[in-house]
């Protein structure tokens, strides 16, 4: 096959990849990694025929950002484990990554400084506790939904006050 076809054969796939990879989301995760090795294969292309496409472009994008969500996983999982084995500095990265996190949960709903403080500390408080008692699973979930889910039940447990 000549480079000017193959060039336009890797164009047609790469359109079609990126027309099956869908939104980077948890319930959309395990079609993202079906779809990741012809991304990335598609990334070669890409580079090696120098192709400009908008459609290309998305495929870069959303390959990059599957693989930076699926790593940010992995070391959310990595610290959640160390956590629960009673590992301080793996406790504090948890934590870091999930302070901003609630906390603009809760003033994006409520719009008042001082509920969305209290309403993090007491989501965050409940969450420590379910680490050091071992009720935390992963359940194939990244700790980002775990902790949205308990913010998200204090949210309906102070509405129903």
């Amino acid at each position: 096959m000549k480079k000017e076809e193959q060039s336009q054969w890797a164009e047609r796939v790469v359109l079609a990849v990126n027309a099956a990879f869908p939104y980077v989301e948890h319930k959309t995760r395990a079609r993202c990694e079906e779809l990741l090795p012809h991304g990335l294969l598609c990334t070669q292309w890409i580079e090696q025929y120098q192709m400009k496409q908008k459609d290309a472009a998305q495929l870069l994008k959303q390959v990059a950002y599957y693989l930076q969500v699926r790593a940010r996983y992995q070391q959310e999982a990595e610290w959640v484990q160390r956590t629960t084995q009673g590992d301080q500095e793996a406790f504090d990265k948890l934590f870091q990554i999930s302070v901003d996190f609630v906390y603009g949960y809760f003033f994006s709903r409520l719009g008042s400084i001082s509920l969305a403080e209290a309403l993090t500390s007491k989501t965050l408080t409940e969450a420590t506790w379910m680490l050091v008692k071992g009720r935390y699973k992963l359940l194939d979930k990244p700790f980002r939904v775990w902790i949205y889910t308990i913010a998200k039940n204090v949210r309906n447990s102070y509405t129903n006050w």
